[in-house]
């Protein structure tokens, strides 16, 4: 019998390595499987010789088949602790992984509550630089209510104090909203009363120019018409005195002076000859 060399990896489609684990695994099979080694090898020297065999026959070597069944038995054996070996190594692995994320999971957690206790270390309370009333002079303009009600614990008092002049801050800086509140309605009813004016204004500024410029025009008219009228009175009046120093002349040549009678009156209005 040959036996062989090497031996290769199982395979996975091994009836052996598909075995359920059965509820109670079998014991190692190390301590029967050296008495089985021993009686193989005794079989194995005796094969080849007859007498050797039937002397091995007649003593209390196992018989072969037995021997195999021993085998199997023990190999089936091992194989069932191996699956369950593996079983549990898999299991251990999955639990590993799992304790694995868990840690990594506390260690990032762990990262983010170190990087905010280091923000919350450096953070700076907006109250410390903010414009406040000084302590002393908050202690002396509160009324009595705010300072019977500060605790008499010098921490719980220190913080409570905060609190109040940040109470009282907050309103004075209410009222002041307030106020700003009633100056930007009273800017908006001046500014909407400006523009009301000024609508107004170029209301009248618009009917005021049109006056004018009808004023104007009735005023020209006017002039035209006197300068037109005086150009007409003066044509009158030429006329008029021209016609009567045609009267006098035509009367002086009907009635001639005689000398040293005095000339008789001009009319009133006329020229002197």
């Amino acid at each position: 019998m040959v036996l062989p060399t090497t031996i290769a990896e199982p395979s996975p489609l091994d009836p052996l390595l598909l075995l359920p684990l059965p509820e109670s695994l079998p014991p190692p099979p190390g301590a029967d499987l050296d008495a089985l080694v021993v009686q193989l090898r005794n079989h194995i020297d005796t094969i080849d010789s007859p007498a050797d065999a039937a002397a091995a026959a007649g003593s209390s070597t196992l018989p072969l088949p037995v021997l195999s069944a021993g085998m199997r038995s023990a190999n089936r054996n091992a194989q069932v602790l191996m699956n369950a070996a593996r079983s549990g190594a898999a299991e251990a692995r999955g639990r590993l992984d799992e304790v694995d994320v868990d840690l990594r999971t506390a260690e990032y957690e762990l990262a983010r509550v170190r990087d905010e206790m280091a923000l919350c270390m450096e953070y700076e309370p907006m109250y410390e630089s903010m414009d406040m009333p000084e302590e002393d002079a908050f202690l002396a303009s509160a009324s009595p209510e705010v300072l019977e009600a500060l605790p008499t614990d010098p921490e719980s008092r220190k913080y409570a104090l905060i609190i109040a002049r940040l109470e009282a801050e907050l309103a004075a800086i209410m009222a002041r909203e307030e106020q700003l509140a009633t100056l930007t309605a009273e800017r908006d009813g001046l500014l909407r009363s400006q523009r009301e004016l000024r609508s107004n204004f170029n209301v009248a500024e618009v009917f005021l120019t049109d006056y004018s410029r009808t004023t104007n025009a009735m005023v020209t008219k006017l002039k035209n018409v006197a300068v037109s009228k005086a150009a007409v009175d003066k044509e009158k009046a030429d006329k008029a005195d021209k016609e009567r120093l045609d009267r006098q002349k035509a009367d002086r040549v009907d009635n001639p002076v005689a000398p040293g009678s005095p000339a008789p009156a001009a009319p009133a209005g006329a020229p002197a000859s």
